[in-house]
């Protein structure tokens, strides 16, 4: 089979096509054959080698395949599988190596598709919709009259945490980094908006709160507006960053109490999905808030497998707003 292979870290050209000899599932395994598979900033990481996401995890050093989620159709089970058979329309997440024709995953990282699901929505917002969900529900539980910050509100991720956050009754101040990203924004329900390149966040965040300032900031950028959440938060605020695309964020713990006895954290994904029963959970409150349309998701962007560098490029421009898949 076809699949995307790195011999080093660098920049996106270093993703080449190769033939690669899959073999079969081990014990509790399932092998997948890709319909659509996802392409995410955590992809973007691991291509780059970057040290802070990888300081964590397993370094890939002679070759590796980026992707972690992908939708298609089981093709064979390895020992102790019971709810799954071939033939079943299946996506999975967090699952290193999904940029090929085929892919071999846990069962436990493996979930039923929905018919009304396309492989390609599906792969386009499994992860980040997992995603939003433990944001919104699990590390800080917004609260209907609360008010939230949205860093990059129409990304990926941003875009499905702007909606649930409405949906549950509070007030979102989205964040773009263009002008044209504002009526975007106000499109998916965010109340205010602000352009961070151009707008004083903090001083807009005082001025639509009347001085009061957030009771939460979702910060998937990281160092670049950093200051500016913790500024934006109201005392004993939660500051939560979950991606890093303008670089890490370092906080000095005495920055907390200086700006309001605050909290700050960095969730990880991975923990959420350990549990299978709560990734099944999280997986049908997704499925269901998107066929019921309580979030509204566009078709991604599809590319061909063997334009992997090119999706790569789209993902990390300011000029891109929706997802993008690849296509065996």
């Amino acid at each position: 089979m076809k699949r995307i292979v790195a011999r080093e870290h660098g920049s996106p050209e270093v993703m080449k096509v190769e033939d690669v000899e899959l073999g079969h599932p081990a014990p509790n395994q399932i092998k997948v054959r890709n319909y659509a598979i996802g392409v995410n900033y955590t992809d973007v990481y691991t291509r780059q080698g970057n040290e802070t996401y990888m300081r964590h995890k397993d370094k890939e050093v002679e070759a590796y395949t980026p992707g972690k989620e992908g939708a298609g159709i089981v093709l064979e089970v390895g020992e102790n599988v019971e709810n799954f058979k071939p033939g079943d329309r299946v996506v999975y997440t967090q699952s290193l190596g999904a940029y090929g024709e085929e892919h071999i995953v846990s069962a436990n990282l493996t979930m039923p598709l929905p018919e009304e699901l396309s492989f390609e929505k599906a792969a386009s917002i499994t992860l980040r919709g997992l995603t939003a969900h433990y944001l919104a529900h699990y590390t800080y539980p917004i609260q209907k009259n609360e008010i939230a910050m949205v860093h990059a509100a129409t990304g990926g991720v941003g875009s499905i945490l702007t909606q649930w956050i409405k949906s549950k009754g509070a007030t979102v101040i989205a964040t773009v980094d263009t002008e044209d990203k504002k009526e975007i924004a106000k499109e998916l329900g965010a109340d205010f908006v602000i352009n961070t390149l151009t707008e004083d966040v903090a001083a807009k965040v005082k001025e639509f709160t009347n001085g009061q300032g957030v009771h939460v900031v979702y910060d998937g950028l990281g160092k670049a507006v950093t200051e500016a959440s913790l500024n934006s938060l109201c005392n004993f605020g939660y500051y939560v960053n979950y991606g890093m695309v303008t670089g890490a964020v370092s906080i000095d713990l005495w920055d907390l109490a200086a700006h309001g006895s605050l909290y700050a954290t960095f969730p990880d994904l991975d923990h959420h999905v350990s549990d299978y029963g709560k990734l099944l959970s999280m997986a049908d409150n997704l499925y269901t808030a998107i066929i019921e349309g309580t979030i509204k998701i566009d078709d991604p962007l599809t590319l061909p497998l063997e334009e992997a560098p090119k999706a790569h490029e789209l993902l990390t421009s300011p000029k891109r707003t929706g997802t993008i898949v690849l296509i065996p």
